[in-house]
């Protein structure tokens, strides 16, 4: 368990460091923020329509 732990520790802390910047970000630069989230969901979609494909 405590290897799972340490393995854990430095991802739950990387995660939590993007949230804080992200959320920065967008304090700073709300366009941006808005022009990067579409940008996001765009790969997103493309993503699960890729995967569909396969799958089907």
């Amino acid at each position: 368990m405590g290897k799972l732990l340490d393995g854990l520790l430095p991802v739950a802390a990387g995660v939590l460091l993007g949230v804080v910047c992200r959320s920065a970000a967008a304090r700073l630069d709300p366009v941006g923020t808005v022009a990067r989230t579409a940008l996001t969901d765009a790969n997103l979609a493309a993503f699960v329509a890729t995967a569909s494909r396969e799958l089907a």
